[in-house]
């Protein structure tokens, strides 16, 4: 067996809340559903700790990049609620890698942030944990995002646009 220090670990994801009185939670993805590999293990951060859960049903998909999931022996909303706003983790074996065509599906995609044009993407840095959006300016600058659901609020992949709701000082590390 696996010491956990010896484990690599993909954060996939944030739990957000509860979603039932029997300890189901929600978590926002970083990763798609669908890349999740099957598995009953996955691990949570809790101050600072990495705790290994085991999942008491299948999870499933739910809504837009979110996922439902229940672990053994929380079984009450009132044990799920200790978990909310902790990362979930899930070993590097258990997830399905993106293969580079797909990731460059985004290039030459129009951003707008806040309904205001920043520029095209120029490139898609598929970092593990931390992908990045490069995206040229009309000016030709870059600018560097990360493309975190966080901060997106919807892509369009019939119109190839993406639209950002940006921290103002993000914008600002870039100058």
């Amino acid at each position: 067996m696996k010491e956990i220090s010896d484990i690599e670990f993909i954060k996939i994801g944030k739990i957000i809340k509860t979603h039932s009185f029997k300890g189901e939670l929600v978590v926002k993805l970083f990763i798609e559903f669908n890349q999740i590999l099957k598995t009953e293990l996955f691990f949570v951060n809790i101050d600072g700790i990495t705790v290994p859960f085991f999942t008491s049903q299948n999870i499933r998909s739910f809504k837009k990049s979110q996922m439902l999931i229940m672990f053994e022996d929380i079984d009450s909303d009132i044990k799920a609620t200790k978990l909310i706003n902790s990362d979930i983790f899930l070993e590097n074996i258990n997830i399905e890698e993106v293969f580079e065509e797909e990731s460059q599906s985004l290039e030459n995609f129009k951003v707008y942030n806040n309904k205001v044009f920043l520029g095209s993407v120029e490139s898609f840095l598929n970092i593990p944990s931390n992908p990045i959006l490069s995206i040229l300016t009309p000016d030709n600058e870059e600018i560097l995002i990360p493309y975190n659901d966080n901060f997106i609020e919807k892509t369009d992949y019939k119109k190839e646009e993406i639209y950002l709701n940006l921290p103002q000082d993000l914008l600002n590390i870039n100058n």
